[in-house]
């Protein structure tokens, strides 16, 4: 991905999300790198990490912008200076990283800048999130976009003049989880994995069970930290919500107890859910939409359209078929990557 004989700067300040990632890149880097992540992260550290008080809040955000911030510059030029660093690599969004991606190229360091939604999804469009992202954008030498579908995305609206290529989102690990052949079952166990924001399709996915016999599924848990109230009914049973953020173990041990992953968004960049399900082997429901379909080939899912009565009859499909349940399950080995 990146070719550098110096040591490389990797800036990952986010406090959590996608550091899964950003673990996973920087297990690819070659040579030697130094990483900067944040002193708050609510995530196992990353290797050869430097803390840095980054913020947690508004507050955080001026004082430490105004203290902190200008001392992580200084030690970016001292390492410049002692250890003559080229190139540097922003896996993650961050809004320090547009000082930063300046800063650098003031001192002659090459930018990497990976862009993971190139235009935010419904529900999370904070006017200046997407101004701070589409600046970076415009200052890095050269921007990774996670599916085709981003990159034409950004450079229709935005006059890009970094060198662009894509490198699709890499397998996130399941280091607990246990990978078995898979029993099909008439009265199918139904996940919803990963942040809960407006775009997923919750409602898309409530609306498809709603009704739907014992028989054809057991029950429906939706798992993740939501950014707003899902319209979760109280009184059903068989309707299981676990707000929060999972761990690695939470993660492994849904995978495994769980029968289909059903991915309902109304629309999608690409989806690290997606990552997790090829390597826990499991069969998905996906709707056909943004860059999900470069994630998989057209044999490797049920693919539907984002709407209640396809995603409804997906799941009629499984409950009903053996056959078509065995074949979606493979082994992570098998999964064509694109």
């Amino acid at each position: 991905m990146i070719s550098s004989d110096r040591p490389i700067l990797v800036f990952a300040l986010t406090r959590r999300g996608c550091q899964a990632y950003a673990r996973q890149m920087i297990a690819q880097l070659p040579g030697e790198f130094v990483v900067y992540c944040s002193a708050f992260t609510t995530e196992p550290p990353l290797p050869n990490c430097t803390s840095i008080k980054t913020y947690r809040n508004s507050f955080e955000f001026v004082l430490n912008s105004i203290c902190v911030l200008p001392a992580l510059m200084w030690a970016i030029s001292r390492q410049v200076q002692r250890r003559q660093c080229k190139v540097a690599y922003f896996p993650v969004f961050h809004h320090w990283n547009l000082p930063l991606l300046w800063y650098c190229r003031h001192l002659g360091i090459k930018t990497i800048l990976t862009v993971h939604d190139g235009t935010l999804h419904r529900g999370e469009q904070k006017r200046w999130d997407q101004k701070w992202q589409d600046y970076s954008i415009l200052i890095a030498d050269e921007v990774i976009f996670l599916s085709q579908y981003v990159r034409e995305t950004v450079l229709a609206r935005l006059p890009v003049r970094a060198h662009t290529r894509v490198i699709p989102h890499v397998l996130l690990p399941l280091p607990h989880f246990v990978f078995h052949q898979r029993q099909h079952r008439e009265d199918l166990r139904l996940l919803f994995l990963g942040r809960i924001s407006p775009y997923k399709g919750i409602e898309l996915l409530l609306e498809a069970v709603e009704g739907l016999s014992s028989k054809v599924f057991s029950h429906l848990t939706i798992a993740g930290m939501p950014i707003y109230e899902p319209p979760i009914p109280k009184n059903k049973p068989n309707i299981r919500y676990l707000p929060g953020w999972a761990t690695e173990s939470d993660l492994s041990q849904l995978l495994q107890t769980h029968d289909v992953l059903v991915l309902p968004y109304t629309e999608a960049t690409q989806s690290g859910v997606i990552t997790l399900g090829i390597q826990a082997g499991i069969p998905m429901i996906v709707t056909k939409v943004g860059g999900l379909p470069e994630q998989l080939e057209e044999h490797e899912a049920l693919w539907v359209n984002p709407n209640s009565e396809d995603i409804r009859t997906a799941i009629l499909r499984l409950s009903a078929s053996k056959e078509l349940y065995e074949s979606l399950c493979k082994n992570p080995e098998q999964h064509s990557s694109h």
